[in-house]
Formats: C-alpha cells, structure tokens, sequence
C-alpha cells in the first residue's frame, strides 16, 4: 500500500495541518460559474433549480445582493479572482450590477423584462417576454370568437411590445385596440372607454399601468362587461385574470445552463442573440366560469397549471 513520505521537518508539524496539506484540492478549475440573484433569492428558485439540474458537474457558487443592492466585498473579489468566470444576473437588480460593475466579465442575464438594456459585449441571456404571437394564439385557443384585442399602455415604456402586438395581430387576422397613457391616473378612464368595443384585454409589463390598484380595476371591469384578461405573469392568473402565457422558469434556467456551457466553450458572449423565453399557458377556471367561457379539454390537457 502507498503511504505519502514527508520531510522530516514535516514531522514536527501538528497533525491537523498534515490533514490540511492532504486535503488540498487538485490543479484549478478551468472556469467558475456565478449565480447572482436579488435581495429575495426565494422568487428565483425555480430558475435556479433548473440551471443547476442542467449545468452538470461544471462548478458554481451562488451569491445573493445584501439590502444596499450590492455584493459583499469578499463576493466581489471572488467574482474577480475567479479563474475564467463567468455570471449568470438573475432579476434586474443582479444584471444593472454585473453590467456596471464587471465590464469584462461574461454575463448571462435572466428575468429581466427590457433585455435591451442590458445587451453588451461581453452579455447575452433570456428574456421575460413571451412573444405576443404566442400569446394570442392562446388566447384563439380558449376563446376562437375574439376579434378586437384592447391594450393600455404608455409609449414612452411599452412601444417596442406593442408594436410585436400589431404584427400578431395582423397575422392572426385580430384587430389590436389601443388606449395610450403617460400617468397612472389616466388607466381607469381608459379601460372604461374601450371596454365595451373589445373582446379581450391584453394587459403587458408597463411600469406606469401595472399596480396592483390598476390591475383591481381592470379585473372588476373584466368580469362586469364579461371580457377576459390575457396577461403577462402568472401571479396576474392566480388573482383573477383568465389566462397568461407565462414563462416556465425552470426552462429559463435550463435556457441559461445552455448558454453557459457555450460560453465556456468558447462562444462570445456578444455574439449569442438573446434567447425567447419558453412558455406555458395558465388558467383560471373560476374566471373562466364567471365568464361563461368553456374552455376546451384539449387546452385544459396543455396547460401549464390551472388555478
């Protein structure tokens, strides 16, 4: 049996540190993957369980930003000092972080809703917004009468999503509604305007519309004019919208392990086109029933959840 020789000044060394000097760790690593998330890392877990299920043996540390919005020193310089590194941003707080503060260091960003913004050299990631294409197609699914689609939104945040719902619209053959504002004070007076000439409302991620004040009203006047609620997240589908086509978060993260093992292959960052998150239809069916819409079995079989 082998058994490691020492100098025999070694010997006079204390035993614990022998231990240490065996347990030392191999040559480094070629890479190192760092998962950063908000200040609520709980809201990130299904993300996080579907990277690390799909990375594989590859390591990884996970660093969460304390309360001021940023890293622990000793985070950051690991960060730093890692031997190639590379970052996966989850939530908007973590991606503007890595994007200031690690120029130089690959990142790969996720649930983030303008994935725009965080675009760079050195950054590619996943978005939050499920194509309006796929979206209206779901909504046909459940409700093949709807013709005219009504949209509230502010211009100077929400453009860019309402111009990809002009070409659904058009490609589905639909007539897109919509209902400008630039003050959350204007969203009552503008759902009760078009509410009557649509068969559907399209709520979509617009900082100066969504609230949960905003969103009581257009539930209340959904269920009292009887138009449904096609959103954008599923928390929107558990309080009492019909549908949304939401993203599946363990499929962003297995979206972002693919991305990583790319990059430490040798892909750059900057030239990996941000992906389209993966989606999945969830229902309400007591919305559904207070509507006097029956949703069909083979909708009912595809659905991601059902409240």
């Amino acid at each position: 049996m082998f058994r490691p020789r020492f100098p025999k000044n070694l010997a006079r060394l204390a035993p614990g540190f022998l231990i240490f000097l065996l347990a030392l760790p191999g040559p480094a690593r070629a890479a190192e993957i760092f998962i950063v998330t908000g200040k609520n890392p709980a809201a990130f877990a299904e993300v996080i369980q579907g990277f690390t299920e799909t990375i594989g043996k590859l390591p990884f540390q996970t660093l969460n930003l304390n309360e001021g919005g940023n890293l622990e020193e000793t985070q950051s310089q690991a960060i730093r000092q890692g031997k190639s590194p590379v970052v996966l941003a989850v939530g908007s707080q973590a991606a503007a972080l890595i994007k200031s503060s690690y120029p130089g260091i690959p990142m790969i960003f996720c649930m983030v809703f303008d994935s725009q913004q965080y675009r760079g050299e050195n950054i590619t990631g996943i978005g939050l917004n499920v194509p309006a294409l796929t979206q209206f197609q779901a909504l046909k699914s459940v409700l093949p009468s709807a013709r005219r689609i009504g949209v509230v939104f502010d211009p100077g945040q929400s453009l860019a999503l309402v111009e990809d719902g002009r070409q659904a619209a058009a490609a589905l053959n639909l007539v897109l509604a919509e209902k400008t504002v630039t003050s959350s004070f204007e969203i009552s007076g503008a759902v009760k305007e078009m509410i009557w000439n649509i068969d559907a409302l399209w709520v979509i991620p617009d900082r100066t519309v969504v609230s949960k004040e905003s969103f009581r009203y257009m539930l209340e006047a959904s269920i009292n004019r009887k138009v449904p609620i096609l959103a954008f997240s599923e928390a929107f589908v558990k309080g009492g919208a019909l549908l949304a086509v939401a993203p599946d978060y363990p499929g962003i993260g297995r979206q972002a392990a693919g991305l990583a093992k790319k990059i430490l292959g040798g892909a750059s960052p900057g030239g990996i086109p941000p992906l389209l998150p993966p989606g999945q239809i969830v229902l309400n069916l007591n919305t559904a029933k207070a509507l006097s819409i029956s949703v069909p079995p083979e909708v009912l079989k595809g659905a991601g959840k059902i409240y």
